[in-house]
């Protein structure tokens, strides 16, 4: 096969995806995300087979305390995908999901050293480069910023003004 053939088919798989629905590809997203809440949490309690048994075990290893956070950060993932009408392009969100998770173990890792598992222990080693308050700091600036994307749910600051002339700033999320 020539290297003709080859672009010819990578481009004929291209539009066959690319013939999916967006909102189509964000239910079948969800639909996977949720299978997999379902799926870990069967796991963690021994009703998942032999396979979630060795699922539990290598991913309770790696993330420790996190472990938790996998389950549901997909939860939160099919629900935006489910909810949101303005999300185009889902990729953003899968990695800012991951960003999450491994930031929020780094965080389990600096306040509860040894309990953010391989990957919290690794992302914990910030500590060591600013401190425990600088690396607070970081990592909470990290997950929030995360959060957002993930969310797909931007901040913003509005002033009031009040009736004496004086403003302060009002917080809220946009939907």
């Amino acid at each position: 096969m020539d290297d003709e053939e080859k672009k010819k088919k990578i481009k004929a798989k291209k539009r066959l995806i690319d013939q999916i629905n967006k909102e189509i590809k964000k239910s079948v997203a969800a639909v996977l995300l949720l299978g997999l809440v379902v799926i870990l949490l069967l796991a963690r309690f021994d009703q998942a087979g032999p396979a979630g048994q060795y699922l539990f075990l290598a991913l309770n290893k790696t993330f420790g305390w996190g472990y938790y956070l996998l389950p549901l950060t997909s939860l939160l993932l099919a629900i935006v995908f489910l909810s949101a009408k303005e999300l185009e392009v889902m990729a953003p969100s899968f990695i800012a999901a991951i960003v999450f998770i491994i930031s929020s173990l780094g965080l389990i890792d600096i306040i509860f050293p040894e309990k953010g598992g391989l990957v919290g222990n690794f992302v914990g080693l910030i500590k060591n480069l600013f401190g425990y308050s600088g690396s607070l700091v970081i990592i909470v600036m990290v997950m929030t910023a995360s959060l957002i994307i993930t969310l797909n749910v931007p901040l913003q600051i509005k002033l009031k003004k009040k009736e004496d002339g004086i403003s302060f700033p009002d917080f809220k999320t946009l939907n």
